[in-house]
């Protein structure tokens, strides 16, 4: 397709990524989010080998969390890329038979992309995208704070 890519196969003409200093309270932040409804998506990529960067996508029922998470991210060097998404979803039969009996809404933020993030990534999944908690995974308060006001 006439995309020029670096020896690593990196996409040189993706926008470029932003840095972030990775503190220790923002890496405990970001893994008690990870343990409940957060993730890390590639962010110039849809595939490892052509991300140079990553970033952290909340997607939540409750708008004032995640406005305050936003706000918190933002005050460690993480911003927000564009502005919060509300999605209704109209009631709907599951696989199990069982409905949702009313609309349901929930909103979505995403980070810019950040070059430190696409450690996160690879730590936190594995080759098909699946999420699994780092084998060396320490859980501190602040880790245990955000992985249960976070995990709906």
């Amino acid at each position: 397709y006439g995309i020029p890519f670096n020896k690593a196969g990196v996409n040189l003409t993706a926008p470029p990524a932003n840095n972030v200093i990775i503190t220790s309270e923002l890496d405990e932040i970001l893994t008690g989010e990870m343990l409940g409804d957060g993730c890390i998506t590639w962010g110039d990529g849809k595939r490892k080998e052509l991300s140079r960067s990553a970033q952290f996508t909340y997607c939540t029922a409750k708008v004032g969390y995640l406005k305050w998470l936003y706000r918190l991210l933002a005050t460690h060097g993480l911003e927000m890329s564009g502005s919060f998404n509300e999605r209704v979803t109209p009631p709907t039969r599951h696989s199990n038979g069982l409905y949702t009996l009313r609309d349901t809404v929930s909103h979505k933020a995403r980070t810019r992309s950040y070059i430190e993030l696409r450690d996160y990534r690879v730590k936190w999944y594995d080759n098909d995208g699946v999420k699994h908690p780092p084998i060396d995974l320490v859980i501190t308060p602040t880790v245990l704070r955000h992985w249960f006001i976070g995990d709906e």
